[in-house]
């Protein structure tokens, strides 16, 4: 399971080893880095996900989630 923790602007504030295997990107290339880097914004038919869908701008006002299911961009 990977675990991304965000601050209010979005920023990535901590990442688990898990976030890292699964991923491909390391701790220290993310860590103060924008959210929307690793969030893709195409779903996996390659169809783009209007902006007002997307986890972050829930995330950022004030939706708690606890369980989110969503695919990383892989670095590679």
């Amino acid at each position: 399971m990977a675990v991304v923790v965000v601050d209010k602007n979005g920023n990535i504030t901590r990442v688990n080893k898990g976030f890292e295997v699964l991923t491909d990107w390391k701790k220290e290339e993310v860590i103060g880095g924008s959210l929307v880097k690793i969030i893709p914004k195409e779903d996996e038919n390659r169809n783009i996900i209007p902006f007002k869908e997307r986890i972050l701008p829930k995330v950022l006002s004030g939706v708690v989630l606890t369980t989110i299911e969503f695919t990383f961009q892989n670095r590679t």
